[in-house]
């Protein structure tokens, strides 16, 4: 994915990226693929390429950790079962 002016990233974001409250996550790096299942928290998937289990239901929304989405472009490929 390239995310913010031309800065190519993978599911973990940009390493070491500062602390930003806009950020879904503040405290994870900027550009990690982050989760949500229905109305819960958001969590951090990153590049774990091991299961991940949720306990509940509901939709499951995918996301990257950025406060502007607009400069970002490409894609994470995710391997979803149950």
């Amino acid at each position: 994915m390239t995310w913010s002016s031309n800065r190519r990233v993978g599911p973990d974001g940009t390493r070491n990226s500062k602390p930003d409250t806009a950020r879904p996550l503040p405290d994870r790096n900027s550009g990690a693929l982050i989760g949500r299942i229905g109305e819960r928290d958001v969590f951090f998937i990153g590049d774990d390429v091991g299961p991940f289990r949720i306990r509940g239901s509901g939709r499951l929304y995918l996301g990257v950790n950025d406060d502007v989405l607009t400069d970002n472009t490409g894609a994470y490929r995710v391997v979803v079962s149950y």
